[in-house]
């Protein structure tokens, strides 16, 4: 990794901000960039966005691989 990268990576960390990799459609990477950039900053606008989006977007994780086995157990014991 060259001098500068590392150099960037450090401001980034000093700044309280985490380097991420998406993978989304072409049509939605402006978007994302635009929504990336907006919640970077630590503003109104930025907070705003957040809570709109933690109240639209559904967490979707779903049980653990361990969780899904148990409660597969379960339904077999009836």
């Amino acid at each position: 990794m060259s001098g500068s990268v590392r150099a960037h990576r450090q401001r980034l960390i000093e700044a309280g901000l985490r380097r991420l990799e998406v993978h989304a459609r072409p049509a939605d990477a402006q978007l994302i960039r635009h929504l990336a950039r907006s919640l970077a900053r630590d503003d109104r606008e930025g907070a705003w966005l957040r809570k709109a989006l933690e109240a639209l977007v559904p967490d979707r994780k779903g049980p653990s691989f361990k969780e899904w086995q148990a409660s597969a157990d379960d339904s077999d014991e009836e």
